[in-house]
């Protein structure tokens, strides 16, 4: 069956973690999946719940709610081990399962922590490109009057703080007669 496909992943993915180490499969995502309680079992392997939680939220798969998205973490999850990128081998009848598993336990410790984002390599845009790309000057004309933006506005505040006679209201716009008509001429295609 497509892993795409399945409804019950739970029970597949207990699976998973019962048979692949608890530091191995933090290595290989680069996520924390803690340790046991004090009363639990310390060499107990992670629940499905605690490993595709932890997945989910350093992946940002969330849902609506703000939960973690545990089906699509586990399609990604069940992918990699179909795929073989989490490896595990049953071992042979005479050696003792952990001294076998060792051995893969070792190797993947080597091996350098898969990076959070998925980067390609050579698109890498600088802080100070991108700060200049965003702060570019360009030509902004604002056509809207506001009270306080005004010369007028400001010669009567000035006025008022020398204690003369403010002449007329400034915030009466008796002006504003044909202004619609001139932004129509002045940005034909809209705001």
């Amino acid at each position: 069956m497509n892993s795409n496909e399945f409804k019950n992943f739970f029970l597949t993915l207990s699976n998973v973690c019962r048979r692949i180490p608890r530091d191995v499969l933090g290595t290989v995502y680069g996520i924390n999946l803690g340790k046991p309680e004090e009363w639990e079992d310390a060499d107990r392997p992670p629940s499905a719940e605690e490993f595709l939680d932890a997945y989910s939220h350093s992946r940002g798969f969330l849902t609506s709610q703000a939960r973690s998205d545990s089906p699509r973490s586990a399609r990604y999850i069940l992918k990699d081990y179909v795929n073989g990128k989490l490896l595990y081998c049953h071992p042979p009848p005479t050696i003792e399962p952990k001294d076998f598993q060792m051995s893969f336990t070792t190797d993947v410790k080597t091996v350098k922590k898969r990076p959070l984002t998925n980067s390609i390599p050579g698109n890498e845009t600088h802080g100070n490109k991108m700060d200049g790309e965003f702060f570019k000057k360009t030509d902004v004309k604002s056509h809207t009057s506001a009270t306080t933006g005004t010369e007028q506005y400001r010669r009567l505040m000035e006025a008022s703080q020398s204690d003369m006679v403010i002449v007329g209201k400034p915030w009466k716009k008796h002006g504003n007669r044909n202004k619609k008509e001139k932004l129509r001429r002045l940005k034909p295609n809209g705001y």
